[in-house]
């Protein structure tokens, strides 16, 4: 009997896991987040004219968007971050989880654990933008405010539900062989004077360290 059982869960578990729907496509449309499976139907993720998407992988049968919590109550005219939660939907269980929430108004929200650090010396995540998959849908690059001279950098492992800090500068693009930033920085002279502030565009593999630079330094 027992093993009867034991075969009926194995065979109910291969069925479950070969009909799963496949994810082929994520969009917006009319206010809400879309999702096209391979069996041709369509599955609404989140409704509201307050969600949008921030991006999806078919590896990983995954979905990435962002909710409006709270707008800013900052006065007109005065700097101020309206409130969002970056969310995953995974299309095989058809759940979703809170991945972290931004701040509102420069306060509240996610406090990453290297806040206050050399590396990123902010108590929030203030003003996300750029939000982008990369390695195979397992990695979220992301950025916020940061310095007055670029925004920071951050990387939120899917897989392992961590949050770290990637660089300062603007995310660009990450694509199978990393991800590109466009770094700043100051050049100096053999005398150690300032030949004043440069851009330049490289390219980090995903835990942070430099492969090439992509472009000169401009100045």
């Amino acid at each position: 009997m027992l093993r009867r059982v034991a075969l009926v869960t194995i065979v109910l578990l291969v069925f479950n896991s070969s009909s799963a729907q496949k994810l082929v496509q994520a969009y917006e449309k009319g206010g809400a987040v879309m999702a096209k499976l391979q069996d041709g139907k369509i599955r609404n993720i989140a409704n509201g004219k307050d969600v949008h998407l921030i991006g999806y992988s078919t590896s990983k049968n995954l979905v990435i968007y962002e909710k409006l919590e709270q707008r800013s109550k900052a006065a007109k005219g005065d700097e101020g971050h309206d409130q969002y939660s970056i969310r995953c939907f995974y299309i095989a269980t058809n759940t979703e989880k809170l991945l972290f929430t931004t701040c509102l108004d420069f306060e509240g929200g996610t406090k990453p654990l290297y806040a206050g650090s050399k590396n990123y010396p902010f108590d929030y995540l203030c003003g996300f933008d750029t939000g982008m998959i990369a390695k195979d849908g397992e990695l979220l690059y992301f950025q916020t405010d940061g310095w007055t001279v670029s925004p920071a950098v951050h990387c939120y492992n899917l897989i392992d539900n961590k949050l770290t800090f990637f660089r300062d500068g603007w995310l660009t693009k990450a694509t199978k062989e990393g991800v590109e930033i466009q770094v700043t920085g100051i050049e100096y002279d053999k005398k150690g004077e300032s030949k004043g502030r440069y851009v330049q565009k490289q390219l980090y593999d995903f835990k942070g360290k430099l492969i090439k630079n992509l472009s000169e330094k401009e100045f």
